[in-house]
């Protein structure tokens, strides 16, 4: 996970934490979320009430990620970003004129079987 400080000069910097620092953070954000999974280890630090639960950091990161709200303007940004990159790729590497590439609608979460996410790619070649 990447943090966001403010620097020196008073703008703000991205921070990566180390794998220490990113534990904690996710053992107290879990412990917060989800106080009656956890308790206090002997050590200080958390575990989970049960155990037989898994490992404490895998079981916080999925209750964490099955927590959070998915937003569609940000999914529909994502799948935008993700068009263009490929338009760009397909233009410059693939040496397919600017003016033939055409970006449509995006669909957000279609219909689909067993859970896969599949990507529509539709070439046509004259």
């Amino acid at each position: 996970p990447q943090l966001v400080k403010k620097s020196f000069w008073g703008g703000f910097e991205l921070v990566k934490p180390d794998d220490a620092d990113a534990q904690k953070l996710l053992a107290q954000e879990f412990q917060a979320k989800f106080p009656q999974l956890v308790k206090k280890s002997f050590w200080g630090g958390f575990e989970l009430v049960k155990p037989e639960m898994g490992e404490f950091y895998s079981v916080a990161k999925q209750k964490l990620s099955e927590a959070l709200p998915v937003e569609q303007k940000r999914l529909i940004k994502l799948a935008a970003a993700r068009a263009r990159a490929i338009a760009k790729y397909v233009v410059q590497q693939g040496g397919v004129p600017n003016e033939r590439v055409f970006i449509l609608d995006t669909a957000i979460d279609p219909p689909r079987e067993n859970d896969e996410i599949n990507a529509l790619l539709s070439l046509k070649v004259d």
